[in-house]
């Protein structure tokens, strides 16, 4: 990791982690690619407003698949996958963060403010966020119309969170707000990570995609070629593009520099959910017409079309060894070859609509969600773990980068965190009275992002 500066105090960062050991706060430091798109797009006074783009505005030139880190060919289920980073180990950071979580203890309200993200002062006229609100209860069962129907009632919340009992000097955050983004006048049902983690992608039903900088909590850009409720995004793994999806029946690809449309795919329904190939050559879309489609990117050809669901495909996710799997209102979900559809293999074992799917890092397994208000872990000969405990259906499903934890939403309002080797719940989130229709976990696993139906987008850390 190379040094960079704290961007609340100042302060140089040690080299060992993105903890400042002056004023505690977590720093993200971006890929080269996410360097390019904020020196180019941050403005130079802090007031200047953000110039908004429409696909309409500019031509497209042709598409690129920026080069990544990933192979072209595919690893094999066999692969091992490289060694995560460790936490930082900088004992001036461990002793700041430990004083922090002392006063936090204490009832004081300094430790929130060194652990806390702080909102940058005065309004901008590409978007605001907020500065993290307290615990908020309730319920609501209106959901977005293009939502399928939902499960049983929500409950309220009696969750609490978890008291932090390690006194071994390291560093640690502790579960809670983190950041708000208010800027969306729609319900948000999709967000999504850049592959660096300094960029935040939201979709919601004011028929808008925000692009948000992590490192200033300022939006940065808004694509606005889509001319129904967004219901899906997706960043290609070199960070330059973003695949959208929504009501208008549409996929579209476009540069998140400056929003030029290079692609626009065509189903006879919504589409609810769309996804990459790790080579960045195609796009895979789920539609409520009962097709996942596959679009190569450079031509917009439609190269595939897989009609093996007898009901709306809700989610869909590209692993890297070249397999698809399906989530469907049939109640299944599919695996099968990305771009032949060859060798399906059908899981059955959800009592309702699968409404999420997500690969685990290593692709040796699945998690699945559904209208059942169930969890479940897949391996190919049969279900390995239930995950019970939501009241409402299962919105999104996310699986950690490293590997050890599963992250679930639902219209009870609640965000779950669960271990991955078991059923055991680990932490529950319940920042806000609304629906939770989307989670994401951001590259290092040390944050999540969850959008709700109020049209904010609230980051998190976890346990």
């Amino acid at each position: 990791m190379q040094p960079g500066f704290c961007r609340n105090c100042g302060e140089p960062l040690p080299t060992d982690g993105p903890f400042c050991g002056n004023c505690g706060t977590y720093n993200r430091l971006e890929s080269p690619q996410e360097q390019t798109i904020i020196s180019s797009l941050t403005p130079v006074r802090p007031n200047e407003g953000q110039t908004i783009y429409s696909s309409s505005t500019v031509a497209a030139p042709q598409y690129q698949p920026v080069p990544t880190a990933y192979p072209i060919t595919p690893p094999s289920l066999s692969e091992s996958r490289p060694p995560q980073p460790e936490r930082p180990t900088s004992r001036r950071t461990a002793l700041i963060t430990l004083a922090t979580i002392t006063l936090m203890a204490a009832g004081g309200g300094i430790g929130w403010r060194l652990l806390s993200q702080q909102s940058p002062t005065g309004d901008h006229a590409g978007g605001t966020s907020t500065p993290p609100a307290g615990t908020a209860t309730g319920a609501t069962t209106n959901s977005p119309g293009s939502t399928p129907t939902t499960t049983g009632s929500p409950s309220a919340n009696t969750e609490t969170t978890p008291t932090t009992t390690d006194t071994t000097p390291t560093p640690t955050t502790v579960p809670g707000t983190v950041y708000i983004y208010r800027g969306h006048s729609g319900s948000v049902g999709s967000v999504a990570w850049s592959p660096g983690g300094a960029l935040l992608a939201s979709g919601s039903g004011d028929h808008r995609v925000h692009i948000w900088n992590f490192k200033t909590h300022q939006r940065l850009f808004t694509y606005t070629g889509h001319t129904q409720d967004v219901q899906t995004v997706a960043w290609n793994l070199g960070g330059q593009y973003v695949a959208s999806g929504g009501n208008d029946f549409t996929v579209q690809v476009w540069d998140a520099l400056t929003g030029t449309l290079r692609m626009t795919g065509h189903h006879s329904d919504i589409v609810w959910s769309v996804c990459w190939s790790h080579d960045g050559y195609y796009v895979a879309s789920a539609s409520k017409d009962k097709t996942v489609r596959v679009w190569e990117v450079s031509t917009g050809n439609n190269v595939y079309t897989y009609t093996g669901h007898t009901d709306a495909v809700y989610s869909v996710a590209w692993a890297s060894n070249g397999r698809i799997a399906s989530a469907s209102w049939d109640g299944t979900v599919q695996v099968w070859d990305g771009l032949t559809g060859t060798d399906p293999f059908i899981y059955k074992g959800h009592t309702d609509q699968v409404t999420a799917v997500d690969w685990a890092p290593d692709n040796s397994k699945l998690v699945s969600g559904s209208a059942d208000r169930t969890v479940r872990i897949w391996n190919r000969q049969n279900t390995l773990e239930v995950y019970s405990g939501h009241a409402g259906m299962i919105t999104s499903v996310a699986w950690s980068p490293d590997n050890t934890r599963i992250a679930s939403s639902s219209t009870d309002q609640l965000v779950k965190l669960w271990d991955a080797n078991s059923n055991r719940n680990m932490y529950t989130y319940a920042a806000h009275a609304r629906q939770a229709w989307t989670t994401a976990w951001s590259p290092d696993s040390a944050l999540i992002a969850s959008g709700y139906q109020d049209g904010s987008v609230r980051l998190w850390h976890p346990v």
